[in-house]
């Protein structure tokens, strides 16, 4: 027995009492219904060979659905072979009873002599001449050496006309078989794989599949050429997108009424992320209208069991996307977008529905991007923040500050993974900001040793920027802290050349000999300029080693240091031989980066800092050869090297 009939001796047996009855003379009629792919047509293809070693005449016939208008298609399918030579076309009215008379006279004078078994599939799709003749031939079949069984597509619009429910109305069983169970589909996988499957592998299959023998005969098909089955690649089940079955489930649906139609293309743009009533709105259904919807799915196996509208399989969700029109599947995805933002949904979401629609540039989409891609760099995903500021970039205005604006904010996200794109996204961004608030804002997220590296024109502009916003002593707030910021990356800038390198020791005295460290914008001006002042040896590395250890003390040891000077600090330190600090300062920020460290592992106070974890530090790493420190005199003394 084929594994696909594993599960089916329960139907077995009773076509096989039906056709035991036939052999008797009490011929019966057994109707097999259920959705799409749930065995059908496999279970009436096991019947002939059983029914002949019986000593039975089998015939068969199928309904098509391009084929209900030829009258009587299906009736001479099944009589051909009691008469061969007989009409395609039989002359007579099809629906006339004198045709119909002698047609079912045929049918009892054969099957007197040898017992007949009628098989039909898809009988949904049989002409309606054939089906009034089916219709007299189920009435009379008690007399009759004759079992029929036929297969009807639960769901399909054609199931529920009054000539079909003639015919199963009369059956003595009704039979829907149901999904395959683990053990069958174990069966089905050592039969494809020539091996047993391991069971995680077989349990995937069983999941994904539902136990719906199309899905998992498909499934198992796309998947024998790609590995064996074991647990290693169970999560390759799920990969395939089964493209064999999209034209046959298109057909399915394309039988289907437009409300059925609408609730699937919902369900398939909203993925399984959307609530029933969501699904019923964008749809254009009511309750009512969505719940009668989605029974039609349901039944005509589309739908997975359980609560909630999910597809059975990925390959319907497939199948209706590729039977929608480009235009159709953007008008779905903004109108999928606008009832996602304005029924207060997660702003991803939204945003997701956005990406698959590009033509969409109206304010409040703009703003549903934006909203995403803070969610997503909130939740550590600062890929798909860029994705949505990207396609939020689509719609604006080519030299407008609206265009900037978003610009900076994509430099901010794409720091973490593309450096250089990000650079020349606030490049661009710089040059377009109207107002010197704006463009300090855009420049101080430069990092100063990453500026020397941007073009002339954006360099020129954070030049002339600190130039504008004059000295930060005579500021306060956020002014002063911005002019600190832009200060440093001038003064990095200049360090980069000769010309006014000498200066940032004496810029860095005049800050006093303790300058306060209090906020990022004053750290990082004296991280600047001691940098500065190492290269041009106009300090000593007992001048630079206390308050570059300082300036440590005060930093949080945040992955986000590299987007700051900070980077500067530690080849200061290096520099002056004063790494004690740094190792455990930099282990903390790395432990972090990969959330493994609670903000409060490294608190800004001197007194708890990254300082005071020596000895964390000194079992991390061997303790270092002794070395002299390099000693650089200022201008006026002499200055050694060991």
């Amino acid at each position: 027995m084929t594994p696909l009939l594993f599960d089916r001796q329960h139907e077995l047996g009773l076509i096989t009492a039906a056709m035991e009855g036939a052999e008797r003379g009490a011929g019966s009629l057994v109707v097999v219904t259920g959705g799409i792919g749930n065995g059908k047509t496999a279970l009436l293809r096991a019947l002939p060979a059983a029914a002949e070693r019986r000593g039975m005449q089998v015939v068969t016939a199928s309904g098509a659905l391009l084929e209900r208008d030829f009258p009587l298609g299906v009736v001479s399918q099944l009589l051909d072979p009691l008469l061969p030579g007989m009409p395609a076309d039989p002359p007579g009215d099809p629906n006339g009873p004198e045709l119909h008379g002698e047609l079912l006279s045929l049918v009892a004078e054969r099957s007197a002599r040898t017992p007949l078994l009628m098989l039909v599939d898809d009988l949904q799709w049989a002409d309606a001449p054939s089906l009034r003749w089916l219709g007299r031939l189920a009435k009379r079949l008690g007399a009759l050496h004759v079992a029929v069984v036929a297969t009807v597509r639960e769901g399909d619009p054609g199931a529920d006309e009054p000539r079909v429910y003639d015919i199963t109305d009369r059956a003595a069983h009704v039979l829907r078989p149901g999904p395959l169970s683990p053990a069958s589909t174990a069966a089905l996988v050592a039969d494809r794989f020539g091996r047993v499957g391991d069971p995680a592998y077989v349990a995937a299959c069983h999941e994904a599949t539902g136990g719906n023998p199309m899905f998992l005969t498909a499934t198992l098909a796309a998947l024998a050429g790609t590995g064996e089955p074991v647990a290693a690649r169970a999560h390759t089940v799920r990969e395939p997108g089964l493209a064999s079955l999209r034209e046959r489930l298109a057909v399915a649906l394309r039988s289907q009424p437009a409300p059925v139609r609408e609730l699937a293309k919902a369900l398939a743009v909203l993925d399984e992320t959307a609530d029933p009533e969501l699904a019923g709105r964008l749809a254009g259904l009511d309750g009512t209208g969505r719940d009668e919807a989605a029974r039609g799915l349901r039944r005509l196996g589309l739908l997975a069991d359980g609560p909630g509208l999910r597809f059975a399989h990925r390959a319907v969700r497939d199948a209706v996307e590729e039977s929608m029109t480009p235009a159709e599947q953007e008008d779905i995805h903004v109108y999928a977008a606008l009832l996602l933002h304005s029924g207060g949904h997660p702003a991803e979401l939204a945003a997701t529905q956005l990406l698959a629609a590009t033509s969409c540039h109206d304010t409040w989409a703009v703003e549903v991007l934006r909203a995403a891609a803070t969610a997503a760099v909130r939740r550590g995903a600062p890929r798909d923040a860029a994705r949505y500021l990207r396609r939020a970039l689509l719609g604006s205005a080519p030299g407008g500050p609206d265009r900037a604006t978003l610009l900076v904010e994509l430099a901010a996200v794409e720091r973490a993974f593309d450096p250089q794109a990000a650079m020349r996204h606030l490049s661009q961004a710089l040059l377009l900001l109207p107002t010197a608030a704006q463009r300090a804002l855009a420049a101080a997220r430069i990092p100063p040793a990453l500026l020397g590296g941007c073009p002339a024109p954006v360099v020129d502009a954070v030049v002339k920027l600190a130039a504008e916003l004059g000295d930060p002593a005579a500021l306060r707030g956020t002014e002063r802290q911005m002019a600190l910021r832009m200060e440093a990356r001038a003064r990095h800038v200049a360090v980069a050349g000769p010309e006014e390198l000498v200066l940032c020791a004496d810029r860095l005295r005049s800050l006093g000999p303790v300058p306060r460290l209090d906020t990022a914008a004053e750290r990082e001006l004296v991280t600047v300029l001691l940098h500065g002042a190492t290269l041009t040896q106009r300090m000593t590395a007992a001048e630079i080693a206390p308050l570059a250890n300082r300036v440590l003390q005060y930093e949080p040891a945040a992955p986000g240091h590299v987007h700051t000077a900070l980077p500067l600090l530690a080849h200061v330190l290096v520099a002056a031989d004063s790494v004690e600090a740094v190792g455990p300062w930099l282990e903390t920020a790395r432990e972090r980066a990969a959330g493994r460290t609670p903000p409060s592992r490294t608190p800004r106070s001197p007194s708890n800092s990254p300082m005071s974890c020596s000895p964390r530090a000194a079992w991390r790493r061997p303790a270092p050869a002794p070395r002299r420190p390099w000693t650089w005199a200022s201008p006026t003394g002499p200055r050694s090297r060991p």
